[in-house]
């Protein structure tokens, strides 16, 4: 298991991606997220090499549900 500094949560979704992004957090989650609450957060997050990932119902799909952005 591999350690890590910071996980953010704030009430926006979009903003927590952003400073994954940026590099300032090491994680983020929410639930319940909407695909437009997310999409630029999202895009920002692929680009600056982290992943995202989106779930529902246990299985992931990246146009709605709870997500996880690990960096």
């Amino acid at each position: 298991m591999q350690s890590f500094s910071a996980v953010r949560n704030t009430s926006s979704g979009a903003l927590c991606l952003a400073h994954i992004a940026a590099g300032w957090a090491d994680a983020t989650f929410h639930f319940g997220t909407n695909p437009w609450d997310v999409a630029a957060g999202s895009y920002l997050v692929k680009l600056a090499g982290g992943r995202y990932r989106a779930y529902a119902d246990g299985h992931e799909q990246p146009e709605r549900g709870d997500f996880l952005a690990p960096d």
